[in-house]
This record gives structure tokens, C-alpha cells and sequence, in this order.
């Protein structure tokens, strides 16, 4: 009976124990309302940070390696001769996700793009070895870098360099520049010359472009005493031979030119060359008659008949290096036996000056008289150039 009161005593003082502990506001195995607040404050762990992330722990550069065993066995190295036939790099991952694809991406760091890429595959804790060999007989000097990829995350990577002055330092070089009247389908150039007779109607310049990118910009820029008059933009590979053209069904007029090559908007090439015989001032190099006029002022079909029945007759011309604010006069004159009859004058101002065309019309009004005729052109009132026809 005794043994019994004491169990029952025991009881009641570890139920009193209980109840002081609920009185204090906690129970167990809940967080109070303060240690809830400070709980949601934590970072939560998601399903993403479960997958395990690839981490790169060495990757060095050697000539020589264990291929079964994924070790170096030659020297590491940061640089190698152009003339080496292979460089390795030998890395070693860990926490690479099962099946993960594992790209190693080598660059030359002056270029964008990557020169190569090796694929390799594997799971766990994890060495590999990749080759890098030149696309070419040898190395281009330069400093190059070779990244690690684990499924197109970029887990670091290596640099080294191949010893010599890397080409692409000073950028893009153009080499070579011809003028030429015709060229090869390789764009080499047929009979290059600095002098081109009169009425050249065509002209080709050919050039060789060197460490070119993909985001090179190639202008090749006209000018004729000075003047722009023609600029195009060439699309060009990393290297080859490219070119230019112009024309003139007309013929190209005489006179001193240059021929620019740009690259990203610096001058890289420059030759000069010459048409027909320079003048030493105001000329007009082209003159022509006809009943309708092209887009650039002269005829679209020239002659040098026309009908008394024609409504009018047009003249193009052509004028090179005439003054600013210069005053270009057409006269339409009839020739008879011991006179000439001016019928119809025009006059241009050339404001600016320098070179272009221009057209001026004779108009019948009714018909014109028959006879032989001539057309005169002056530039400030000095006479450059005349041509004769008939009306019948």
C-alpha cells in the first residue's frame, strides 16, 4: 500500500511540472511566434539547389599526357611555340550532374567566336583531357583562353599563349591595292596600271584583306581631284582577295584620282591614278544631244539628226572642276554662210562648283527652221566645248 502512494506521488509532482511549462506561453515542439518570424527570414531551400553544380578544381596546359589515366606527363606550361602539334588541357571537375554535357570551348582572345570546340562526356568526380591542334600549319600567336561548359554554364576556365607577335594586334590589313580595267573570277587584276587612257568607261580596284572579323566594316571610297564621288561598302571574309567597281557608260571623265580602302573607318590603303590628260581648269569632258534625257542628264540615245517636227532637243553635259559660284551657258546656234544666229541661250549657276552634269532644252514652239547647227558651251564666258548637228 505504501509503494503505491509513493507512485502516485511521483505522478502528480511530474504533472505539476508539466502544467508550470504550458503556463510559460511555449509548447513543446513549436517555435513561438518570434522564433516563426525570425524562421521565414531564412533562406528556403528549393528543388533547383538540390541539382548539383559542377565545379572546376584544376585545369592546366601540357604537350604530354596519360590518356587512360587523364594526367599530364610532360611539363605544365602557360606558353608553347606556334610550331607545336598539339597543346592538352587536363582538368578535373567534381559535382558533375549524371549524363551533364561538358564542353570545353578554346578561344584566341582577340577574336569573339571560338576556334574550336571539344566535346566530352562523363558523371561524378571527373578528369578529362582535351587536344587543341591549329586550324592551320602552325599557331597564330596571341593569347588564348579555354573555357569549361557544363551544360552551356560556364565553370571556368584557362588561359595560355602561343609565343610570337600575334597578327591581330594592329587589326585588319589590307595588302595589295591594283587598279585595273578587268580582273580574274579571284579577283586578281589583269594588266594593273597608274594611267588610264581617255573615256575609261570601267575600272576595278583589288585589294587583300588579313584578320578580318565578322563584325569588319569595308568601305572603298572614289575621289577625283579631291572630290567624293563614289563609296561602297564590301563584304569581306577573315582574309582573301576582294574588290570594287565603277563605271561610266559615258567614260569615266579625265582627270587625278585616289582610291581609299577603310576598315571599321580607318584608312588602311590608299592608290592614286590618273585618266586621260588633267586639266588646268574648268572643262566640260562630255557633251551630247538627243530627244530624251537619263536620271544623270544626259542622253538616254545621243544623236545628231533631228526632224523639224520635234517638239525640242536636249543637251547633256558633263562639267569637271569649274569655281564656286561659276555660271555654265548653253548657246543653240544656227551656221550659215557668213554668220552664225544665236536661236535659244541657257545659263546654270554651279553655286557650290567642283564637278557633275546638267541639261539644257531648246524647245521648238511650232518647228524648227532646217539647216546645220551647232551647240556651244561656255563656263564663265569662256567657251570649253561645242558640238554640231542638223536639222532637216
Amino acid at each position: 500500500m505504501r509503494f503505491h502512494f509513493m507512485l502516485l506521488l511521483q505522478a502528480i509532482l511530474l504533472l505539476s511540472l508539466l502544467l508550470g511549462c504550458g503556463g510559460s506561453g511555449k509548447r513543446p515542439g513549436r517555435a513561438s511566434d518570434s522564433d516563426a518570424e525570425e524562421t521565414d527570414t531564412e533562406e528556403r531551400m528549393t528543388a533547383e539547389d538540390m541539382i548539383p553544380r559542377a565545379v572546376l578544381v584544376r585545369a592546366e596546359f601540357t604537350r604530354e599526357v596519360d590518356h587512360k589515366r587523364f594526367k599530364a606527363t610532360g611539363d605544365i606550361l602557360e606558353e608553347f611555340d606556334p610550331t607545336v602539334e598539339v597543346i592538352y588541357l587536363v582538368g578535373k571537375l567534381k559535382r558533375v550532374p549524371t549524363q551533364a554535357r561538358i564542353e570545353v570551348r578554346w578561344f584566341r582572345d582577340s577574336k569573339r567566336d571560338p576556334l574550336l570546340i571539344s566535346d566530352i562526356h562523363g558523371s561524378g568526380r571527373f578528369s578529362f583531357v582535351a587536344d587543341f591542334r591549329p586550324v592551320e600549319d602552325e599557331f597564330i600567336p596571341g593569347s588564348h583562353t579555354a573555357r569549361i561548359f557544363v551544360d552551356d554554364a560556364e565553370v571556368g576556365g584557362a588561359s595560355f599563349t602561343i609565343a610570337g607577335e600575334d597578327p591581330f594586334a594592329a587589326g585588319v590589313r589590307v595588302k595589295k591595292t591594283t587598279v585595273s580595267t578587268r580582273v580574274t573570277r579571284k579577283m586578281k587584276p589583269r594588266q594593273p596600271a597608274r594611267a588610264f587612257r581617255e573615256k575609261t568607261k570601267k575600272l576595278h580596284v583589288t585589294f587583300d584583306i588579313e584578320n578580318a572579323s565578322p563584325e569588319t566594316e569595308v568601305t572603298v571610297r572614289w575621289l577625283r581631284n579631291d572630290d567624293l564621288f563614289n563609296e561602297q561598302e564590301v563584304s569581306v571574309a577573315p582574309r582573301g582577295r576582294f574588290g570594287s567597281v565603277i563605271e561610266s557608260p559615258a567614260g569615266l571623265p579625265s582627270g587625278n584620282y585616289v582610291v581609299e580602302i577603310e576598315a571599321n573607318g580607318e584608312a588602311k590603303a590608299q592608290t592614286r591614278f590618273v585618266i586621260g590628260e588633267v586639266s588646268d581648269g574648268p572643262a566640260v569632258d562630255l557633251l551630247a544631244l538627243g530627244l530624251a534625257l537619263g536620271g544623270d542628264n544626259l542622253p538616254t540615245v545621243e544623236q545628231t539628226a533631228f526632224k523639224v517636227g520635234h517638239p525640242a532637243i536636249k543637251c547633256g553635259l558633263r562639267f569637271l572642276d569649274v569655281p564656286p559660284e561659276s555660271i555654265v551657258e548653253v548657246q543653240w546656234i544656227q551656221l550659215e554662210e557668213d554668220s552664225e544666229s544665236i536661236w535659244h541661250t541657257t545659263r546654270t549657276a554651279v553655286t557650290a562648283g567642283g564637278s557633275g552634269t546638267l541639261s539644257a532644252v531648246w524647245e521648238a514652239n511650232g518647228s524648227f527652221a532646217e539647216g546645220q547647227y551647232k551647240v556651244v558651251v561656255l563656263i564663265n564666258d569662256a567657251a570649253v566645248a561645242e558640238k554640231e548637228f542638223t536639222i532637216e
